[in-house]
């Protein structure tokens, strides 16, 4: 995995939320942030995968058990979702009250499940992009 393609693909995630957000689409469809947030969690352990790996390259470290790299991209995954939700949080406390857009944190259990989300993301891109190189 590169870095090119994981920032690529969370610059094309968060373009997609920016433009739900100003077209309204929150509101027509109270469900889109799902994929959202799977793609973010998508791009988000892409990019754990990059990290990790150029880690591994720079210092020389042999191969590591799956399970450990499975645990450090859901970790990093993890961490990233804290930090959206908390942006989230900060945009409808400022912004979103202010302009009348649709708020993002509907409840707790949105909450939960966008972290969920986002680590079933993060799942399918360590599937996906993260066992190659172990195979």
């Amino acid at each position: 995995m590169t870095y090119r393609k994981a920032i690529a693909t969370g610059i094309a995630v968060y373009a997609v939320n920016a433009i739900s957000l100003g077209l309204g689409w929150y509101k027509m469809f109270p469900n889109i942030d799902i994929p959202l947030h799977l793609g973010g969690g998508l791009a988000a352990g892409m990019f754990a995968i990059a990290l990790h790996d150029d880690f591994k390259r720079r210092h020389q470290v042999g191969r590591t058990p799956a399970w450990y790299d499975l645990l450090f991209v859901l970790g990093f995954v993890a961490l990233v979702a804290i930090a959206w939700e908390f942006h989230e949080y900060v945009l409808d406390r400022t912004i979103v009250t202010r302009f009348n857009f649709a708020i993002n944190q509907m409840s707790v259990a949105d909450t939960i499940g966008d972290f969920l989300n986002g680590l079933i993301g993060a799942f399918v891109g360590f599937s996906a992009f993260g066992r190659k190189k172990r195979a």
